[in-house]
């Protein structure tokens, strides 16, 4: 399993530096500077969370924030699924 943040064009560098210090995001992250990441998955909102199945296949996407207990669930489907 793992975790990778992606910032999108529109977000500013400052901004999404200071998220990931307020909030101690453990994992890496990204810029998405050219907009390709957010095209190829339709992102029109953040935060948005996708989930990716061991086939790499989009298993299940959330706009929003999502709560402990909702990713763990979004997870669990993902590899009930695989």
């Amino acid at each position: 399993m793992a975790f990778v943040g992606i910032n999108v064009r529109w977000d500013k560098d400052a901004d999404a530096l200071k998220f990931r210090e307020t909030f101690r995001v453990p994992y890496p992250a990204g810029r998405d500077a050219g907009g390709s990441v957010g095209r190829s998955y339709g992102v029109e909102a953040t935060p948005t969370t996708y989930v990716i199945d061991r086939a790499g296949r989009v298993s299940d996407s959330k706009v929003g924030a999502v709560e402990p207990a909702e990713l763990d669930r979004l997870i669990e489907a993902a590899l009930a699924k695989s």
